[in-house]
């Protein structure tokens, strides 16, 4: 059985990051291939964040003694995920130590996520995210991302060596294939979809789990904003007025918040609307065929934009982004059947892709 390491973003407190991992190691496992993550700890401790990261990590520590930790609590449904449903390699990254991975497996393939976004590993960048620590096996990219639209001029020889290293490259947005041509010369990058669109519905169900918080065939809205939850009294207001009750994801004043990836699978599965700025939330939207809205969001890059904007116009769903509550409707927003189609073709698409990097890989 051949040997795959998957190479993206590491951590233990973003969902859509832990969910794709899954789902990408998912899809590879369907081909007879003995499939393990790499475990970068350079994500977690020498991001350009780090300071705010350490800062964090010494109050989950007093709050943690003094027994008011929910980011604590929320960790640990991440690390029983982490044993239960991912296969990581033995061997851990730090920095630039790449020994313990050279020649330990015949191909790798990278993504997906914001792997390619210089930002994430500071110095390091640029190595481990294009496999350059390895020359003799093949490499693959599936759905990474850029994570910003322009790359600065000090980058640019790092992503052009980097990316003529690929044998071969998707990406998870469709601007992102110009981005490849202007960084590398390169005109054979592919958009695919991001990996949590490749598992069927019922894998899905089968991994979700009903939160203790939740009662059962509870109605209600979920709210998932990863920038700053502007809108969250109006929507109370809003769901009193329709007999729902709010369930808020990333707000540590709810008990939602210790939700761990499987119970976020479940909320979104039971949802009756989803009130998001999140690229992932989106995704689970569509696939459970969910009412959802998309705020843009107010903290953070420009760039989120983009990615939510390649999905939503690929299927023709721009209206649901808005920037007033007044414009939700509770009248059910069903997806086309021309919409299900196209997704569908997609996902071929995209299968079709790893099949000619593991074909190619075999020759």
């Amino acid at each position: 059985m051949k040997k795959v390491a998957i190479i993206t973003m590491c951590g233990n407190s973003n969902y859509g990051n832990k969910l794709q991992n899954y789902a990408l190691q998912e899809t590879l496992t369907r081909y007879d291939l003995n499939v393990y993550t790499i475990w970068n700890e350079t994500f977690e401790f020498y991001s350009k964040r780090h300071v705010r990261i350490i800062i964090q990590q010494l109050k989950n520590i007093v709050n943690h003694i003094f027994g008011r930790n929910y980011h604590y609590t929320r960790y640990k449904y991440f690390i029983r995920f982490n044993n239960s449903f991912l296969k990581y390699y033995k061997t851990k990254i730090y920095s630039n130590k790449y020994d313990a991975l050279i020649n330990k497996f015949d191909c790798f393939f990278i993504g997906s996520d914001q792997i390619w976004k210089y930002t994430t590993q500071g110095p390091w960048f640029g190595t481990y995210e294009f496999g350059l620590f390895e020359e003799s096996k093949k490499m693959f990219s599936y759905a990474a991302s850029f994570g910003i639209s322009e790359i600065p001029e000090t980058k640019r020889e790092i992503y052009n060596k980097g990316l003529n290293h690929m044998n071969k490259i998707s990406v998870r947005e469709q601007n992102a294939v110009s981005m490849v041509k202007d960084l590398s010369g390169r005109t054979d990058a592919r958009w695919v979809l991001d990996p949590t669109m490749l598992l069927p519905k019922d894998k899905w169900s089968a991994l979700s789990l009903k939160p203790k918080f939740v009662e059962e065939n509870e109605k209600y809205i979920l709210v998932y904003f990863l920038g700053k939850s502007v809108y969250i009294n109006t929507l109370r207001r809003i769901a009193l007025e329709k007999g729902l009750k709010i369930i808020c994801l990333n707000n540590g004043s709810y008990e939602s918040f210790h939700s761990g990836p499987r119970e976020f699978v479940y909320l979104f599965e039971h949802a009756e609307m989803i009130i998001t700025d999140s690229f992932h939330a989106c995704t689970f939207s569509l696939i459970f065929e969910k009412p959802f809205y998309v705020f843009e969001r107010k903290d953070n890059e420009l760039s989120m934009l983009s990615r939510i904007d390649s999905l939503l116009s690929r299927y023709d769903l721009l209206d649901r982004k808005i920037t007033d509550l007044n414009e939700i409707s509770f009248d059910c927003l069903e997806l086309s059947d021309e919409i299900k189609s196209r997704i569908v073709l997609d996902k071929n698409n995209s299968l079709k892709f790893i099949e000619e990097c593991i074909n190619e890989e075999k020759t």
